[in-house]
């Protein structure tokens, strides 16, 4: 019986350190001020690119592809697609959905993943 309550009271306290350090939610929606240099607001935190990291995605990007069309008019000639340029997802003001990581019980998350454009 005294084992058992020493394991309790051990798990008690793991508990009550779990509950007071980890958040609930990681999950964040922050908005866009700024896309050169890139900046996230979330609620009174600005992020800057020293403190999240950005689905790469979400950035404009060049994709190599190997396409060829032909066409039979006259006169028959091909074309060729070697590249496709994706435009940036990111608007000015858009609202993106920021996960946090590395939480601090004083100081909140200090680092962001950015995932997804939501708006």
């Amino acid at each position: 019986d005294i084992v058992k309550n020493a394991f309790d009271t051990f798990w008690d306290e793991q508990q009550k350190f779990i509950l007071n350090t980890i958040p609930e939610d990681a999950m964040s929606i922050g908005t866009v001020i700024s896309l050169s240099p890139l900046k996230i607001k979330i609620d009174d935190l600005q992020l800057t690119e020293n403190n999240f990291s950005i689905n790469p995605y979400l950035l404009e990007y060049t994709e190599e592809v190997n396409i060829t069309t032909t066409t039979n008019g006259e006169p028959s000639h091909s074309h060729q697609i070697i590249s496709i340029t994706h435009p940036t997802k990111l608007k000015l003001y858009s609202k993106v959905l920021c996960y946090g990581s590395g939480y601090d019980h004083y100081s909140g998350y200090q680092y962001y993943y950015v995932l997804e454009v939501v708006s």
